[in-house]
């Protein structure tokens, strides 16, 4: 059976719930407030005086044990006694001398992107764990990447605690600071200026089922260094005598490189449109919290299921593409024609594991499914919408029309001014 992990109200026992609009978490039945902080600190409390409790236990069911065994045996020798009072000068420490185990989170390891293997992320159908739900005895089965859920005949959330433990606990997440209530006025906002739509798509399009995720993405820190070559001309005009004379020098140019990049954020998820992905970002990581799974409560959550290979690639890319174009734009101001000659750039990455929020759905129009993701900590809406052809066919020559009228009247008045 693989681990699971559900937040049970202390007063009540009922499922508590992240609340994104105050940041806390909530009783479902009897509407009990805390912190996730809290929480953990009630947690671990719980957790030391079960313990406790345990021990005692076992130490009274010893006991008896040993007050049988003294009543049933024959009386020992006195070499017999002098070798049991040796034996028990050591007696087994009290509960209370217990060392104390600080919150269990902390004892687990941060996420390692030097050490990950490709592998991690090869779980398939035939090998998919069975969780059995505690509040019900239901067998779940979740998918590969999927870490948080709520259980289908129950509706207790899950959090199966495998998935995001030792070498796979994430660093940090970002909590949800929007609820799924303010999606629509988002989405709203989004159509604004969108001038392309078909006709009527406004009151005839539809908002389907709204799920709050926390997707895995890959925070990338690094450098890059090396050196560039370009060529480029510098061009001055001057008179001499009778002739107006234009010269051109040729450079050639080396840079060398040495930048800096911060929290170049790549989601990890197959199943999200990384064109999506790309625009309803920014994330203000500064405001990440350290990973606690009470955060997922009331949401589901995915793990990464890209290859590290495939993401190390990619950021690679991204942060060598950034810096080439960072580098020609300052080393080559105030040169002309400038054209990339040769030079070689080598990145040095770090990556954090991180969660961060979205509210996934999809617009429904005419029987086409639109994909659709909200910014769970911005509201920021970014997804796929439809193009009315005949629309855009008439927007491009209303707008030819008007550019060419306009170039024709500026015409006009340079010949009516003389020039």
């Amino acid at each position: 059976m693989s681990a699971l992990l559900e937040h049970k109200c202390p007063a009540c026992g009922g499922t508590m719930v992240f609340r994104p609009q105050d940041g806390l978490l909530q009783c479902e039945y009897c509407d009990t407030k805390m912190s996730v902080e809290d929480y953990a600190k009630t947690q671990a409390e719980n957790t030391h005086q079960m313990e406790q409790e345990e021990t005692a236990a076992q130490e009274a069911a010893a006991g008896q044990t040993d007050i049988q065994q003294d009543v049933q045996a024959p009386a020992p020798t006195d070499m017999q006694q002098g070798v049991q009072a040796n034996t028990q000068t050591a007696p087994s420490p009290a509960p209370s001398e217990k060392p104390e185990q600080d919150d269990p989170n902390s004892q687990l390891s941060g996420f390692d992107f030097d050490s990950l293997t490709d592998q991690a992320s090869d779980e398939t159908a035939a090998n998919l764990p069975v969780y059995y739900c505690v509040s019900c005895a239901a067998e779940v089965i979740a998918p590969a990447e999927q870490v948080a859920l709520s259980c289908p005949y129950c509706g207790n959330n899950i959090v199966l605690t495998d998935k995001v433990s030792g070498p796979l606990r994430p660093d940090a997440i970002i909590p949800f600071s929007i609820t799924s209530d303010q999606v629509a006025a988002a989405v709203k906002r989004y159509y604004k200026g969108k001038v392309l739509l078909p006709k009527g798509f406004f009151g005839a399009s539809s908002i389907g089922n709204i799920t709050g995720v926390y997707l895995p993405f890959w925070v990338f820190d690094g450098k890059v260094g090396g050196t560039v070559t370009y060529t480029g001309n510098k061009t001055s005009h001057y008179s001499e005598g009778n002739y107006n004379v234009t010269e051109v020098k040729h450079y050639y140019l080396s840079r060398k490189v040495s930048m800096q990049f911060q929290s170049i954020p790549i989601d990890a998820s197959k199943k999200a449109d990384d064109a999506i992905m790309d625009t309803v970002g920014p994330f203000d990581i500064s405001k990440a919290k350290p990973f606690d799974m009470a955060y997922m409560a009331g949401f589901t959550a995915d793990r990464f299921d890209v290859k590290k290979s495939a993401m190390k690639q990619k950021a690679n890319t991204r942060i060598i593409n950034s810096a080439s174009r960072i580098a020609m734009a300052r080393g080559t101001a105030g040169y002309s024609g400038v054209r990339h000659s040769k030079g070689n750039l080598n990145a040095e990455l770090s990556a954090r594991y991180m969660l961060f929020p979205l509210y996934l759905f999809e617009l429904q129009h005419e029987g086409k499914k639109y994909p659709f993701a909200m910014n769970g900590q911005t509201g920021k809406v970014a997804g796929k919408l439809p193009i009315d052809k005949a629309v855009s066919r008439a927007y491009f020559w209303t707008r030819v029309g008007v550019t060419g009228g306009v170039l024709i009247l500026f015409s006009v008045i340079k010949y009516l001014l003389g020039f």
